[in-house]
């Protein structure tokens, strides 16, 4: 299977909520054709439930992190020892280069240890891009009432 290079983004199924919303939302955005998905996680659970739903596969592919989920939602425990064993598989491909960018509804705390742990330290003085959304006056051709405004100078 061959797939444009666009943007590529780690989606971690790990949470307490369980992993249904993240691979219905993956599977979602997989039929945009705009970015394509990895999705990390326990292959046969996440298979099991793309079954049951729509998806582009062209533009989402499993992971697998042969880390089991918690037996139950809402087991913060299970997750937190899930998240320590997966997400360092997740992160090895976000630092190989295999993916842009890395979502995660996993438990803060733990996200914040290992990324601090296994993803390197921006340089200081590299200049930043900042951006702001505001609203906007409504405007002709479109519903969306908000404007993203970039300062890409670096500047503060």
């Amino acid at each position: 299977m061959t797939i444009a290079r666009g943007a590529r983004v780690i989606v971690d199924t790990y949470s307490a909520a369980g992993p249904n919303p993240a691979i219905e939302g993956a599977a979602k955005l997989s039929l945009l054709r705009r970015t394509h998905v990895l999705l990390a996680g326990h292959e046969a659970t996440i298979r099991a439930r793309l079954d049951a739903v729509s998806y582009d596969p062209m533009y989402l592919q499993v992971v697998d992190c042969a880390v089991p989920y918690g037996r139950q939602t809402g087991d913060d425990l299970a997750v937190r020892e899930a998240v320590r064993e997966a997400l360092p598989k997740m992160l090895a491909l976000l630092l190989a280069g295999e993916a842009d960018a890395f979502v995660s509804a996993s438990p803060p705390a733990e996200v914040l240890h290992l990324c601090e742990e296994y993803l390197p330290v921006i340089a200081p003085g590299l200049p930043v891009a900042e951006a702001a959304v505001f609203p906007t006056m409504p405007r002709r051709g479109t519903d969306d009432p908000f404007a993203l405004l970039v300062d890409v100078s670096g500047r503060r």
